[in-house]
């Protein structure tokens, strides 16, 4: 876990100092905006992979909206002998 915390600080402290400096009071609200909601998603993935749980993802939501037709599109594109 310590190496998973190692890896996420340095990722996340590089980006946010790199994005600091190149941006510092020359990006608008809505960029703003923008970066706060990614950057709270990333912190949520990080979290999950640092700490090895088993938290809902982006491919759980996906599957909860278009997975049951999904599945009856793969089921009819199945060749059967």
């Amino acid at each position: 876990m310590a190496e998973r915390l190692t890896v996420l600080v340095v990722a996340f402290g590089g980006m946010l100092l790199y994005d600091g400096l190149k941006w510092r009071n020359r990006i608008s609200k809505r960029d703003k905006l923008i970066y706060s909601v990614l950057l709270l998603v990333s912190l949520y993935m990080g979290a999950d992979y640092a700490l090895n749980k088993d938290w809902p993802d982006f491919h759980m939501a996906i599957d909860l909206v278009i997975g049951d037709l999904a599945r009856a599109i793969e089921g009819y594109l199945n060749v059967k002998d």
